[in-house]
């Protein structure tokens, strides 16, 4: 079974997050304890956050003339939203009493959280929380987070997302394009 940081998931998770008006303290306040920040933190002092919205909006939810990296499994799985992944997901973290904060539960930081939380030991018995970790890291996350994340180097055009797709590499076990 694989390990996961929960802190490193979780901060993966979040800087897939819209960027506000106090997203760049909290990256600042993140790069005191992890150096791979340092680089994308400078960029953005030097960057307005209307520039880095827009990047974010590009990337991940509505580009022109197509998205490049939309963060959900479906997509990547069916081609299409809500696709069967969905109902899965859902299945998933019912059984674990999870409950999704969105309509989208194959969104990547939903995903994130709920991979972290089931690499722990928990309430759940660890027989099936190991069983149902393995179900949403084999089937929805190792099955398409590294097309995306390469995608999201390639196409990312501030430093924050072209080391968030390095990091999900990582995460992954896949070698990254440094």
């Amino acid at each position: 079974m694989v390990i996961m940081n929960n802190q490193n998931a979780g901060i993966l998770a979040g800087i897939l997050a819209s960027p506000g008006e106090e997203s760049l303290e909290t990256l600042k306040g993140m790069a005191t304890q992890l150096d791979w920040l340092d680089e994308a933190v400078e960029e953005l002092c030097e960057t307005s956050l209307e520039s880095w919205q827009g990047e974010h909006t590009r990337l991940f939810i509505n580009g022109v003339p197509s998205t490049p990296c939309l963060p959900f499994a479906s997509i990547w799985l069916h081609g299409t939203m809500h696709g069967q992944a969905t109902v899965t997901i859902n299945g998933i973290y019912q059984q674990a009493g999870l409950q999704s904060n969105m309509d989208m539960p194959d969104f990547l930081g939903t995903l994130l959280e709920a991979a972290s939380y089931l690499s722990t030991p928990s309430q759940i018995p660890e027989e099936k929380r190991i069983k149902l970790f393995n179900q949403l890291w084999e089937g929805f996350l190792v099955s398409w987070v590294p097309k995306f994340a390469n995608k999201l180097v390639q196409e990312s055009h501030l430093e924050l997302y072209r080391k968030l797709g390095q990091k999900l590499l990582e995460l992954v076990g896949e070698p990254g394009n440094e």
